[in-house]
Protein backbone atom coordinates (compact mmCIF):
# COMPACT_ATOMS: atom_id res chain seq x y z
CA UNK A 1 0.00 0.00 0.00
CA UNK A 2 2.92 1.96 0.71
CA UNK A 3 4.55 1.48 -2.61
CA UNK A 4 0.94 2.25 -4.36
CA UNK A 5 0.92 6.23 -2.03
CA UNK A 6 4.56 7.17 -3.28
CA UNK A 7 3.89 5.90 -7.10
CA UNK A 8 0.30 7.85 -7.34
CA UNK A 9 2.49 10.86 -5.42
CA UNK A 10 5.55 10.64 -8.16
CA UNK A 11 2.45 10.65 -11.12
CA UNK A 12 0.67 13.72 -8.97
CA UNK A 13 4.22 15.40 -8.99
CA UNK A 14 5.23 15.03 -12.52
CA UNK A 15 1.68 16.09 -13.75
CA UNK A 16 1.92 18.95 -11.86
CA UNK A 17 5.59 19.34 -12.91
CA UNK A 18 4.52 18.81 -16.51
CA UNK A 19 1.16 21.18 -16.55
CA UNK A 20 3.90 24.06 -14.74
CA UNK A 21 6.41 23.16 -17.31
CA UNK A 22 3.99 23.76 -20.29
CA UNK A 23 2.42 27.26 -18.40
CA UNK A 24 5.81 28.64 -18.16
CA UNK A 25 6.40 27.58 -21.97
CA UNK A 26 3.13 28.69 -23.23
CA UNK A 27 4.11 32.25 -21.18
CA UNK A 28 7.30 32.38 -22.16
CA UNK A 29 6.33 31.69 -26.02
CA UNK A 30 3.78 34.91 -25.58
CA UNK A 31 6.05 37.40 -24.27
CA UNK A 32 8.83 36.95 -26.54
CA UNK A 33 12.44 36.64 -25.84
CA UNK A 34 13.12 40.49 -25.19
CA UNK A 35 15.96 40.29 -27.05
CA UNK A 36 14.47 41.04 -30.89
CA UNK A 37 16.62 40.01 -33.74
CA UNK A 38 16.95 42.56 -37.07
CA UNK A 39 13.87 42.89 -38.59
CA UNK A 40 13.10 40.81 -42.00
CA UNK A 41 10.07 40.58 -44.31
CA UNK A 42 7.12 37.97 -43.72
CA UNK A 43 4.77 37.25 -46.69
CA UNK A 44 1.44 36.67 -45.86
CA UNK A 45 -1.16 35.47 -49.10
CA UNK A 46 -4.35 36.63 -49.87
CA UNK A 47 -6.80 34.26 -48.65
CA UNK A 48 -4.49 32.61 -45.75
CA UNK A 49 -5.66 31.34 -43.13
CA UNK A 50 -4.68 32.03 -39.26
CA UNK A 51 -3.64 28.66 -38.67
CA UNK A 52 -1.55 28.68 -41.92
CA UNK A 53 -0.20 31.89 -40.54
CA UNK A 54 0.67 30.03 -37.17
CA UNK A 55 2.58 27.62 -39.25
CA UNK A 56 4.50 29.75 -41.28
CA UNK A 57 6.01 31.91 -38.27
CA UNK A 58 7.23 28.74 -37.14
CA UNK A 59 8.48 27.75 -40.39
CA UNK A 60 10.99 30.82 -40.85
CA UNK A 61 11.67 30.99 -36.77
CA UNK A 62 9.71 33.89 -35.85
CA UNK A 63 7.67 31.75 -33.00
CA UNK A 64 9.05 28.53 -31.36
CA UNK A 65 5.52 26.92 -31.43
CA UNK A 66 2.82 27.03 -33.90
CA UNK A 67 0.96 25.40 -31.71
CA UNK A 68 1.02 28.30 -28.93
CA UNK A 69 0.28 31.01 -31.67
CA UNK A 70 -3.18 28.96 -32.24
CA UNK A 71 -4.08 28.83 -28.48
CA UNK A 72 -3.23 32.90 -28.48
CA UNK A 73 -5.07 33.63 -31.48
CA UNK A 74 -8.37 31.32 -29.75
CA UNK A 75 -7.88 33.45 -26.77
CA UNK A 76 -7.93 36.90 -28.37
CA UNK A 77 -10.26 35.93 -31.21
CA UNK A 78 -7.44 38.37 -33.66
CA UNK A 79 -6.91 35.98 -36.21
CA UNK A 80 -9.77 37.09 -38.47
CA UNK A 81 -8.50 40.43 -38.56
CA UNK A 82 -4.89 39.53 -40.07
CA UNK A 83 -3.60 41.17 -43.26
CA UNK A 84 -2.17 40.47 -46.30
CA UNK A 85 1.07 41.58 -47.61
CA UNK A 86 4.45 42.12 -46.47
CA UNK A 87 5.07 42.82 -43.03
CA UNK A 88 8.61 43.51 -41.30
CA UNK A 89 9.06 41.35 -38.15
CA UNK A 90 11.86 40.11 -35.92
CA UNK A 91 12.75 36.79 -33.93
CA UNK A 92 11.82 37.09 -30.51
CA UNK A 93 9.03 39.55 -30.97
CA UNK A 94 5.94 38.71 -28.41
CA UNK A 95 3.09 37.42 -29.88
CA UNK A 96 1.10 40.47 -29.14
CA UNK A 97 3.02 42.54 -31.18
CA UNK A 98 3.49 40.00 -34.26
CA UNK A 99 -0.18 39.81 -34.17
CA UNK A 100 -0.42 44.13 -34.31
CA UNK A 101 1.73 44.06 -37.10
CA UNK A 102 -0.17 41.69 -38.91
CA UNK A 103 -3.20 43.65 -38.59
CA UNK A 104 -1.78 46.79 -40.44
CA UNK A 105 -3.04 47.60 -43.49
CA UNK A 106 -0.74 47.54 -46.67
CA UNK A 107 -1.04 50.79 -47.52
CA UNK A 108 0.67 49.36 -51.64
CA UNK A 109 -2.66 47.41 -51.09
CA UNK A 110 -6.48 48.86 -52.36
CA UNK A 111 -8.94 48.85 -49.68
CA UNK A 112 -12.28 50.21 -49.93
CA UNK A 113 -13.55 51.72 -46.52
CA UNK A 114 -17.07 50.83 -45.52
CA UNK A 115 -19.28 52.42 -42.72
CA UNK A 116 -21.94 50.70 -41.17
CA UNK A 117 -24.57 53.01 -38.89
CA UNK A 118 -25.51 51.68 -35.59
CA UNK A 119 -28.79 49.77 -35.61
CA UNK A 120 -28.16 48.51 -39.55
CA UNK A 121 -29.82 45.15 -39.86
CA UNK A 122 -27.92 42.18 -41.92
CA UNK A 123 -29.81 43.22 -45.06
CA UNK A 124 -28.75 46.72 -44.62
CA UNK A 125 -25.04 45.56 -44.08
CA UNK A 126 -25.61 43.36 -47.35
CA UNK A 127 -27.00 45.97 -49.24
CA UNK A 128 -23.79 48.32 -48.48
CA UNK A 129 -21.55 46.12 -49.15
CA UNK A 130 -23.17 45.48 -52.79
CA UNK A 131 -22.97 48.75 -52.81
CA UNK A 132 -19.55 49.25 -52.32
CA UNK A 133 -18.46 46.67 -54.91
CA UNK A 134 -17.44 44.14 -52.32
CA UNK A 135 -19.98 41.07 -52.77
CA UNK A 136 -23.72 40.33 -53.71
CA UNK A 137 -26.10 40.90 -50.91
CA UNK A 138 -26.87 37.02 -51.84
CA UNK A 139 -23.36 35.90 -50.96
CA UNK A 140 -22.94 38.39 -47.82
CA UNK A 141 -26.38 37.24 -46.38
CA UNK A 142 -25.46 33.30 -47.22
CA UNK A 143 -22.24 33.78 -45.62
CA UNK A 144 -22.90 35.63 -42.70
CA UNK A 145 -25.60 33.35 -41.52
CA UNK A 146 -24.29 30.25 -42.86
CA UNK A 147 -20.38 30.44 -42.81
CA UNK A 148 -18.33 28.70 -40.22
CA UNK A 149 -16.48 31.04 -37.61
CA UNK A 150 -15.99 28.91 -34.54
CA UNK A 151 -12.70 30.29 -34.53
CA UNK A 152 -14.34 33.20 -32.78
CA UNK A 153 -14.76 32.24 -28.77
CA UNK A 154 -18.30 33.72 -28.95
CA UNK A 155 -19.84 32.31 -32.08
CA UNK A 156 -21.04 28.92 -30.02
CA UNK A 157 -23.29 30.93 -27.95
CA UNK A 158 -25.16 32.57 -30.92
CA UNK A 159 -26.92 29.44 -31.89
CA UNK A 160 -30.27 30.72 -33.37
CA UNK A 161 -33.60 30.48 -31.76
CA UNK A 162 -36.63 28.60 -32.84
CA UNK A 163 -38.39 31.27 -35.32
CA UNK A 164 -35.11 33.18 -35.82
CA UNK A 165 -34.80 35.78 -38.83
CA UNK A 166 -31.43 36.31 -39.33
CA UNK A 167 -28.50 34.13 -37.24
CA UNK A 168 -26.16 36.72 -38.24
CA UNK A 169 -28.51 39.75 -36.87
CA UNK A 170 -27.06 41.79 -34.36
CA UNK A 171 -23.61 40.66 -33.87
CA UNK A 172 -21.89 42.07 -36.74
CA UNK A 173 -20.43 45.06 -35.28
CA UNK A 174 -21.77 48.97 -36.59
CA UNK A 175 -18.61 50.81 -37.07
CA UNK A 176 -16.01 51.82 -39.84
CA UNK A 177 -14.13 49.08 -41.69
CA UNK A 178 -11.21 49.00 -44.36
CA UNK A 179 -12.01 45.75 -46.93
CA UNK A 180 -9.54 43.96 -49.54
CA UNK A 181 -11.75 44.29 -52.72
CA UNK A 182 -10.42 40.78 -54.02
CA UNK A 183 -10.89 39.17 -50.89
CA UNK A 184 -13.30 36.20 -49.58
CA UNK A 185 -15.84 37.16 -48.99
CA UNK A 186 -15.64 35.22 -45.53
CA UNK A 187 -13.32 37.00 -44.49
CA UNK A 188 -14.81 40.17 -44.67
CA UNK A 189 -17.99 38.76 -42.71
CA UNK A 190 -15.25 37.42 -40.11
CA UNK A 191 -13.97 40.77 -39.52
CA UNK A 192 -17.11 41.79 -38.58
CA UNK A 193 -17.98 39.26 -36.25
CA UNK A 194 -14.45 39.47 -34.77
CA UNK A 195 -15.08 42.72 -33.90
CA UNK A 196 -17.89 42.18 -31.89
CA UNK A 197 -16.12 38.86 -30.33
CA UNK A 198 -13.76 41.93 -29.27
CA UNK A 199 -16.03 44.34 -27.93
CA UNK A 200 -17.52 41.48 -25.89
CA UNK A 201 -15.57 42.12 -23.20
CA UNK A 202 -15.32 39.80 -19.94
CA UNK A 203 -16.28 42.67 -18.15
CA UNK A 204 -19.41 42.67 -19.91
CA UNK A 205 -19.75 38.90 -19.71
CA UNK A 206 -19.16 38.92 -16.12
CA UNK A 207 -22.12 41.86 -16.49
CA UNK A 208 -24.50 39.57 -18.19
CA UNK A 209 -23.73 36.91 -15.95
CA UNK A 210 -24.32 38.98 -12.55
CA UNK A 211 -27.89 39.83 -13.98
CA UNK A 212 -28.60 36.41 -15.42
CA UNK A 213 -28.66 37.25 -19.41
CA UNK A 214 -27.14 35.38 -22.11
CA UNK A 215 -25.26 37.12 -24.36
CA UNK A 216 -27.31 36.49 -27.03
CA UNK A 217 -29.77 38.46 -24.25
CA UNK A 218 -28.34 41.23 -24.21
CA UNK A 219 -27.65 41.70 -28.00
CA UNK A 220 -31.32 41.31 -28.22
CA UNK A 221 -32.33 43.92 -25.26
CA UNK A 222 -29.58 46.37 -26.36
CA UNK A 223 -31.11 46.21 -30.29
CA UNK A 224 -34.05 47.44 -29.09
CA UNK A 225 -32.55 49.74 -26.72
CA UNK A 226 -30.98 50.69 -29.86
CA UNK A 227 -33.86 51.59 -31.90
CA UNK A 228 -36.30 52.92 -29.10
CA UNK A 229 -33.31 55.77 -27.41
CA UNK A 230 -30.87 56.48 -30.29
CA UNK A 231 -29.74 58.99 -28.06
CA UNK A 232 -27.04 57.17 -25.11
CA UNK A 233 -28.47 59.79 -22.37
CA UNK A 234 -31.44 58.26 -23.18
CA UNK A 235 -30.71 54.67 -23.29
CA UNK A 236 -30.45 54.05 -19.83
CA UNK A 237 -33.99 55.11 -18.66
CA UNK A 238 -35.42 52.89 -21.68
CA UNK A 239 -33.73 49.92 -20.24
CA UNK A 240 -34.79 50.48 -17.00
CA UNK A 241 -38.92 50.41 -18.50
CA UNK A 242 -37.74 46.83 -20.44
CA UNK A 243 -35.79 45.40 -17.50
CA UNK A 244 -39.02 45.71 -15.05
CA UNK A 245 -41.03 44.06 -18.33
CA UNK A 246 -38.92 41.08 -18.36
CA UNK A 247 -38.28 40.79 -14.54
CA UNK A 248 -40.12 37.81 -12.63
CA UNK A 249 -44.05 39.00 -12.01
CA UNK A 250 -43.68 41.88 -13.87
CA UNK A 251 -47.45 42.91 -14.42
CA UNK A 252 -46.37 43.73 -17.81
CA UNK A 253 -44.22 40.69 -19.51
CA UNK A 254 -44.49 41.50 -22.97
CA UNK A 255 -41.64 44.80 -24.11
CA UNK A 256 -44.98 45.78 -25.89
CA UNK A 257 -42.28 47.96 -28.90
CA UNK A 258 -43.39 49.43 -31.98
CA UNK A 259 -40.02 48.83 -33.61
CA UNK A 260 -40.56 45.03 -33.59
CA UNK A 261 -43.52 45.46 -36.19
CA UNK A 262 -41.76 48.01 -38.16
CA UNK A 263 -39.28 44.81 -38.62
CA UNK A 264 -41.54 42.58 -39.85
CA UNK A 265 -43.17 44.97 -41.95
CA UNK A 266 -39.85 46.84 -43.80
CA UNK A 267 -37.28 44.05 -43.18
CA UNK A 268 -38.80 40.08 -42.63
CA UNK A 269 -42.08 40.10 -44.91
CA UNK A 270 -40.28 41.85 -48.00
CA UNK A 271 -37.64 39.50 -47.81
CA UNK A 272 -39.57 36.45 -48.42
CA UNK A 273 -41.86 38.20 -50.88
CA UNK A 274 -38.36 38.83 -52.61
CA UNK A 275 -37.85 35.55 -53.15
CA UNK A 276 -41.17 34.39 -53.65
CA UNK A 277 -41.87 32.80 -50.35
CA UNK A 278 -44.31 32.90 -47.24
CA UNK A 279 -43.30 34.19 -44.56
CA UNK A 280 -42.27 31.01 -42.21
CA UNK A 281 -45.32 30.18 -39.90
CA UNK A 282 -44.36 31.68 -36.34
CA UNK A 283 -42.25 33.96 -37.43
CA UNK A 284 -44.11 37.09 -37.32
CA UNK A 285 -45.44 36.03 -33.55
CA UNK A 286 -41.78 35.31 -32.60
CA UNK A 287 -40.66 39.16 -33.04
CA UNK A 288 -44.08 41.09 -32.31
CA UNK A 289 -43.25 42.15 -29.43
CA UNK A 290 -47.39 42.93 -28.79
CA UNK A 291 -47.79 38.51 -28.83
CA UNK A 292 -44.57 36.85 -27.88
CA UNK A 293 -43.95 37.61 -23.74
CA UNK A 294 -39.88 38.45 -23.19
CA UNK A 295 -37.95 39.06 -25.63
CA UNK A 296 -38.59 37.96 -29.05
CA UNK A 297 -37.00 35.10 -31.27
CA UNK A 298 -33.91 37.64 -32.20
CA UNK A 299 -32.26 41.16 -32.18
CA UNK A 300 -33.85 43.78 -34.44
CA UNK A 301 -30.23 45.12 -35.72
CA UNK A 302 -26.73 45.79 -34.82
CA UNK A 303 -26.91 48.03 -31.19
CA UNK A 304 -23.83 49.94 -30.65
CA UNK A 305 -21.43 49.60 -27.12
CA UNK A 306 -23.56 52.25 -25.56
CA UNK A 307 -26.87 50.82 -26.62
CA UNK A 308 -24.98 47.14 -25.38
CA UNK A 309 -24.40 49.30 -22.42
CA UNK A 310 -27.38 50.57 -21.26
CA UNK A 311 -28.70 47.02 -21.74
CA UNK A 312 -26.25 45.84 -19.02
CA UNK A 313 -26.32 48.63 -17.07
CA UNK A 314 -30.10 49.95 -16.25
CA UNK A 315 -31.40 52.90 -14.81
CA UNK A 316 -33.04 51.82 -11.42
CA UNK A 317 -36.92 52.65 -11.85
CA UNK A 318 -40.49 51.76 -11.35
CA UNK A 319 -41.40 52.63 -15.03
CA UNK A 320 -43.10 50.09 -17.25
CA UNK A 321 -43.77 52.83 -19.82
CA UNK A 322 -41.96 55.64 -22.05
CA UNK A 323 -42.92 57.35 -25.18
CA UNK A 324 -41.55 60.61 -26.75
CA UNK A 325 -42.69 63.93 -28.33
CA UNK A 326 -41.40 65.55 -31.58
CA UNK A 327 -38.85 67.55 -29.27
CA UNK A 328 -37.25 64.28 -28.03
CA UNK A 329 -38.65 64.28 -25.01
CA UNK A 330 -39.45 60.99 -23.11
CA UNK A 331 -42.17 60.82 -20.72
CA UNK A 332 -42.40 57.85 -18.50
CA UNK A 333 -44.69 56.41 -16.46
CA UNK A 334 -45.49 53.61 -14.03
CA UNK A 335 -49.21 52.80 -14.50
CA UNK A 336 -51.33 52.61 -18.21
CA UNK A 337 -53.30 55.62 -16.31
CA UNK A 338 -50.46 57.77 -15.85
CA UNK A 339 -49.01 56.89 -19.52
CA UNK A 340 -52.69 57.74 -20.78
CA UNK A 341 -51.83 61.24 -19.38
CA UNK A 342 -48.36 61.36 -20.32
CA UNK A 343 -50.20 60.54 -24.29
CA UNK A 344 -52.33 63.34 -24.19
CA UNK A 345 -49.50 65.99 -23.03
CA UNK A 346 -47.10 64.11 -26.08
CA UNK A 347 -50.18 64.95 -28.28
CA UNK A 348 -50.11 68.79 -27.48
CA UNK A 349 -46.63 69.06 -27.63
CA UNK A 350 -46.42 67.24 -31.22
CA UNK A 351 -49.26 69.72 -32.30
CA UNK A 352 -47.51 72.76 -30.90
CA UNK A 353 -44.69 71.87 -32.76
CA UNK A 354 -46.75 70.62 -35.86
CA UNK A 355 -48.09 74.41 -35.71
CA UNK A 356 -44.99 76.27 -35.07
CA UNK A 357 -43.15 74.17 -38.44
CA UNK A 358 -46.61 75.10 -40.54
CA UNK A 359 -46.13 78.94 -39.11
CA UNK A 360 -42.06 78.90 -40.28
CA UNK A 361 -43.01 77.26 -43.69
Amino acid sequence: MKKVLITLGILVLVGVLVLTGGFFYYSSEVAGSGAVGESREFVVEQGTSPNTVAAKLKEEGFIGSDLCFKIYLKQTGVGPKFQYGTFSLQEGMSYAAIAEELQKVNKNVETVRVTFPEGSTVLQFAAIMEKAGLCTKEEFLQEANHGDFSNLAIWNELQPSENCFMRAEGYLFPDTYDFFPDDTVHNMVGKLFAEFDKKWTPERQAKAKELGLSVKDVVNLASFIQEEAGDPVNMPGVSGVFHNRLAPGSPYPKLESDVSWYYIQDFIRPYYENLGQKVPAGMEEAYYTYDCVGLPAGPLSSPGEAAIDAALNPEKNDYYFFLTDFNGKYYYAKTFEEHLANVATMKQINGQVKASIGAKG
